[in-house]
């Protein structure tokens, strides 16, 4: 899985695919993708403010006191 990481300067590489967040849709879409093109793993880029996958949503489930999540 590539990994999410924050707009800095000094990470600067070539991708094909850009994917702007790293929350729910953006991990959804990347596995999506991935298990349809294995290949593709290197030519996918993340990018988000936090720099890991669902930082935003573990924040706002610690935020409201939520272990975890219920359907």
């Amino acid at each position: 899985m590539p990994f999410a990481f924050s707009p800095k300067k000094d990470n600067a590489r070539q991708c094909d695919i850009a994917v702007v967040g790293a929350g729910v849709q953006s991990l959804t879409l990347v596995l999506h993708l991935l298990k349809k093109r294995p290949k593709w793993r290197q030519r996918i880029a993340i990018f988000d403010p936090h720099g890991q996958w669902l930082a935003r949503w573990h924040h706002q489930f610690a935020a409201q006191d939520i272990p975890h999540l219920r359907s």
